[in-house]
């Protein structure tokens, strides 16, 4: 999972299972079949979560909640988002203050938002077949 903002991956911190950016020569490495599927990690039983707005990412078993399903919602393919549960898309987003990728609300995901004012390259990933 690829951040084109840094240049950076996705990595799975093993102590506490948050996401985290990190060089793309030593990623994680992920699986989808598609728009409204889990985000898994390859090798495991876990798959990318949503705990909330603001909170970080985290990894869980419970890959058919409403939660762990991500789709590209935005026209530039690059905001991946989950439901929140109350008809909101999650984004996920490279934390300002640290490393760590969190969800947060989606900005700019269509060309009537008026949160357009704010830059969304923070919220852009992409998965992609290779790193390096």
């Amino acid at each position: 999972m690829f951040h084109p903002l840094t240049g950076k991956c996705a990595h799975v911190n093993k102590s506490n299972n948050e996401l985290v950016l990190g060089d793309c020569k030593s990623h994680s490495q992920w699986s989808s079949e598609g728009n409204g599927s889990p985000i898994r990690l390859m090798d495991s039983a876990l798959c990318l979560k949503a705990e909330g707005e603001g909170l970080p990412a985290t990894l869980s078993k419970h890959c058919l909640s409403q939660q762990s399903s991500w789709r590209s919602v935005s026209k530039t393919g690059l905001h991946l988002a989950t439901s929140d549960g109350n008809r909101s898309h999650l984004c996920l987003e490279m934390d300002s203050d640290s490393s760590k990728i969190v969800t947060r609300k989606c900005i700019c995901i269509d060309d009537y938002d008026s949160s357009c004012l704010d830059n969304p390259q923070s919220q852009w990933f992409q998965l992609i077949s290779t790193n390096v």
